[in-house]
């Protein structure tokens, strides 16, 4: 369509609808539900105008600028202040209304309203909506060739490979996503003795593993399907909370060397079971269990996928099965993040490679353990002095005893970043997810390194990608997006989301010091950081600049950074 065209249309038109809000070109007003009027400053008023004259299409940042502030000089700086200003206007946390279109500019998803868009009092009604491709049902694999054919990111693929439209779901927390999308709850443990719990988790974590691999499916993170641990609800409400179709539970219980696994997959839409099964065999067949419950769902949610394909992804980990344990007490000590945590999933990542030297996953987890030990100082009882390069060596095998494993890339890709390599270690992020889509860990994780080089819109489609695939994610999550919208110039937004965390690291405070400060709150800003020297005194400035030393490309935004902190009373 011509911009000529296009204007001519826009002319015959007043109002449009923006999600829950209707805007009026001609008194350039935007309301919300009832009718009242929401507040925006001048320039982003005029550049909201702009774009509802031009919604549907691409509006390149520079077009923008030239036509809002045609007799004055601005940065990009001066744009992303008044998207940032609509997005809160509008809600539009997700940017599902004001859509980034990384290096290219924005496009806003609006709907002229007429009368067939009117409810029956007249007014224009909140809409939902539902993500759909244009690519049919092979998408994401689809997006991974042309990224890798092109070097374009994945996520600027889906940037333009996604629109939304109309679904009357308005009981559901999330729209439901086109691929069939499953839950796997934590199944229940039968069983006695010490390690109750232990091979029950690893039942369900691996199952959830072996189904995010598949591209053609949403697959809800860990640990949010674990949430609803011992939690007396219905599944059609586990579902609905969370988003999804499908929801697989079942329980296991060992008794001596015998093991009995019972799973059922639900479907939540209409509470039907649609696959029951219960497994009695050795102790020593649960990954036999393992694979055949997870070909079972992937072959009735999804027929398409080839037996090539099964066989690709459905390898077993490793033929110890305490060496399996291991890692899996491993995982959970590690996840403590604590100093403790650390060196005792070291120990138990060792004794696992004891009894299979050959496994990818235990190398992983020993991986972690070294990165950590570099950038934290948890360190143990070994040498400060070579951990990056300890961690290397674990993450390059990991990645040589399994070079299909998201995870070996994974650690690959934060050590590579720790390093400095920022372009290498983003290569090797997109790897991780190009294996599993699903990894709501990985995308969380690169959120950090695209911060680095600059790439804010990115780095934060990333992370808010995250928290849709793990609603009930750890608290890190919102760090991690306030920490990249405060770089983007998100303020507001960046405060918001650091203060729904539960329980605030102390290390968080920088952060949250900084926006307080961009957001002219001093009292509070100069309170955060006494708080986080009350837990830290030794901490400082130049503490800060050392775990930052050399990562920003640009090094005027962690400049500014530091000068946030100072102003908030962070000492030098």
């Amino acid at each position: 369509m011509s911009g000529e065209a296009h204007e001519k249309d826009t002319k015959s038109l007043e109002e449009f609808r923006l999600g829950g809000f209707t805007y009026s070109l001609q008194t350039n007003e935007l309301k919300d539900e009832n009718g009242n009027a929401v507040h925006l400053r001048s320039q982003s008023t005029e550049v909201l105008e702009y774009l509802v004259r031009r919604h549907g299409e691409l509006v390149s940042k520079s077009d923008l600028i030239e036509n809002v502030w045609s007799d004055t000089f601005v940065t990009d700086d001066s744009l992303v202040q008044c998207i940032a200003d609509i997005r809160r206007a509008l809600n539009d946390t997700e940017h599902r209304i004001v859509q980034t279109l990384t290096k290219k500019g924005y496009k806003l998803e609006a709907i002229p309203v007429s009368d067939d868009t009117l409810d029956s009092s007249g007014n224009s009604g909140p809409i939902s909506f539902r993500i759909t491709s244009k690519f049919g049902s092979s998408w994401f694999l689809v997006l991974i060739v042309l990224a890798f054919v092109t070097g374009v990111s994945i996520f600027t693929w889906w940037n333009t490979a996604t629109d939304f439209e109309p679904i009357d779901s308005a009981t559901l927390n999330f729209p439901l996503p086109e691929k069939p999308s499953i839950a796997v709850l934590a199944f229940d443990d039968l069983s006695q003795g010490a390690d109750k719990g232990y091979l029950s988790d690893a039942i369900s974590e691996e199952i959830i593993a072996r189904l995010s691999h598949f591209p053609d499916f949403f697959v809800i993170a860990r640990s949010s399907s674990f949430f609803y641990r011992d939690k007396a609800l219905a599944v059609r409400d586990v579902a609905t909370e969370l988003g999804v179709r499908y929801i697989l539970e079942g329980s296991q219980q060992k008794a001596g060397d015998r093991l009995r696994v019972a799973a059922q997959l639900i479907d939540a839409t209409d509470g039907n079971t649609i696959w029951a099964a219960t497994y009695d065999r050795d102790l020593v067949d649960v990954f036999d269990v393992q694979e055949e419950i997870t070909r079972t769902i992937a072959a009735t949610l999804e027929r398409n996928i080839t037996l090539a394909e099964y066989d690709r992804l459905l390898r077993q980990p490793t033929e110890s099965l305490a060496a399996y344990e291991l890692v899996n007490r491993g995982r959970s000590a590690r996840k403590k993040f604590t100093p403790e945590g650390n060196q005792e999933a070291k120990l138990l990542s060792e004794k696992a490679l004891e009894l299979d030297p050959g496994y990818s996953e235990a190398y992983f987890s020993l991986a972690w353990v070294h990165i950590n030990c570099f950038r934290w100082e948890w360190c143990g009882d070994q040498p400060h002095e070579g951990a990056l390069d300890r961690a290397f060596m674990a993450a390059r095998k990991a990645v040589q005893l399994d070079p299909d494993s998201s995870l070996a890339y994974w650690t690959l890709a934060n050590a590579t970043m720790q390093s400095g390599d920022l372009e290498q270690a983003l290569i090797e992020y997109d790897r991780s997810i190009a294996l599993n889509p699903n990894s709501a860990g990985v995308l969380a994780d690169s959120t950090e390194v695209l911060v680095y080089l600059g790439q804010m819109d990115e780095a934060i489609a990333r992370i808010q990608a995250a928290i849709r695939l793990n609603p009930h994610h750890p608290d890190w999550y919102l760090w991690t997006l306030a920490w990249a919208q405060y770089f983007a110039g998100e303020y507001e937004a960046g405060l918001a989301s650091i203060q729904k965390m539960a329980n605030m690291p102390n290390l968080a405070r920088r952060t949250q010091a900084a926006l307080y400060v961009r957001l002219d709150r001093m009292d509070e800003a100069w309170a955060t950081i006494d708080e986080l020297l009350e837990n830290a005194p030794d901490y400082t400035i130049a503490s800060q600049e050392h775990s930052l030393r050399g990562k920003f490309r640009d090094p005027g935004a962690a400049d500014r950074f530091y000068d946030d902190l100072r102003k908030a009373g962070l000492p030098d």
